[in-house]
């Protein structure tokens, strides 16, 4: 019984199975506007299903290719986000243990993220 409790916290803590919802998104394109040089030239967008940050914190990673300050395409990126008790955050500053890298790992899927491409 006391391994099936530990198994449920586990399946539950570590990586959700829900959709982003709305505001999860909302969070997302915030970001871009507000941190991307160019928000409205994105193109090749992507975001991963949610999965679990190096701590065990869910986590979601999208990937983009936007121009830079100086008007070309800078390649494409990838940026994270934990869900933290206030909610999706970005990943930034080792929140959930997430590094720059952590959204190139090995098994780290992109499905289309059509929601960016439209940014307004």
């Amino acid at each position: 019984m006391r391994s099936l409790i530990v198994a449920i916290v586990l399946s539950t803590t570590v990586a959700r199975a829900d959709p982003l919802t709305p505001g999860d998104k909302a969070v997302i394109l915030d970001w871009a506007r507000q941190t991307l040089a160019d928000p409205y030239s994105l193109r090749s967008t992507g975001i991963s299903a949610p999965l679990a940050s190096p701590n065990g914190r869910p986590m979601v990673c999208i990937e983009y290719n936007a121009r830079s300050v100086t008007g070309g395409y800078a390649g494409i990126d990838r940026m994270s986000f934990v869900w933290t008790a206030m909610g999706l955050r970005p990943g930034t500053r080792g929140l959930g243990g997430v590094t720059n890298l952590t959204c190139y790992q090995p098994g780290v899927t992109m499905r289309p993220f059509p929601e960016l491409l439209r940014i307004q």
